[in-house]
């Protein structure tokens, strides 16, 4: 019981150490926002600390995601390995809705 308490302390411990050294390394990144939902709406620049709820951008192959979000259109394989600890990319998809 002892050990088991101290290894949950150990890992906890280490999960809050890599939490802070992830956003001491945090960065800007340029979004690609979108003012329409359509992939060949105009793009403008936009740094992702001014990116708020509702807005839109465009993520294509390689390049970092701005913000937490959710998928409109196409698929999108994520590698959250660095915040999560996981070793597999997580898929996300558009989320599909049933018409009436």
């Amino acid at each position: 019981m002892l050990f088991a308490n101290f290894a949950e302390a150990v890992a906890e411990g280490r999960s809050k150490a890599q939490a802070a050294a992830l956003r001491a390394q945090r960065k800007e990144i340029v979004a690609k926002k979108l003012y329409e939902p359509r992939r060949d709406a105009q793009v403008f620049l936009t740094p992702s600390s001014e990116l708020g709820a509702g807005m839109i951008v465009l993520v294509e192959a390689g390049d970092f995601i701005p913000a937490d979000g959710e998928v409109i259109e196409g698929v999108a394989s994520v590698d959250e390995s660095a915040i999560t600890g996981e070793s597999a990319p997580v898929i996300r998809e558009a989320a599909v809705t049933s018409a009436r």
